[in-house]
């Protein structure tokens, strides 16, 4: 009964674009207040690694000239290509979040507009 209830809460959240918890992407921090802002600093980098993949670099490429000119990383890491990876797939960028196998609107900014993030996926420079 309790699981219903917190599922149906979370579901109704999600639904009108709220933040439903979980791991929150780089480019982005959590607020006292509960909400997601974008972090300047990071959302350049992510922007920056977006346009790279729609030019056609390769993720070991990317990850090297980030590691290159020192760009920071959430945790104080290197960067890998997986992360990028991962970055590039994620529509959190775009202010969506999946929920349920739809994709919602979010109350966060996007940081990524969706013509960039498509033409990662094709390959294809953006408009």
């Amino acid at each position: 009964m309790i699981y219903e209830r917190l599922s149906k809460g979370k579901r109704k959240k999600a639904s009108e674009g709220g933040y439903t918890g979980g791991w929150v992407p780089y480019g982005y921090r959590r607020t006292d207040g509960g909400t997601i802002a974008v972090v300047p600093d990071e959302a350049a980098v992510v922007e920056r690694i977006f346009r790279w993949a729609a030019e056609g670099r390769s993720l070991p490429a990317m990850a090297k000239a980030l590691r290159e000119e020192k760009a920071p990383t959430r945790n104080g890491g290197a960067w890998r290509p997986s992360t990028i990876r991962g970055m590039l797939r994620n529509r959190f960028y775009t202010g969506r979040v999946a929920f349920d196998g739809d994709l919602i609107r979010a109350r966060h900014d996007a940081i990524v507009a969706d013509l960039l993030f498509n033409a990662c996926r094709t390959g294809g420079k953006p408009a």
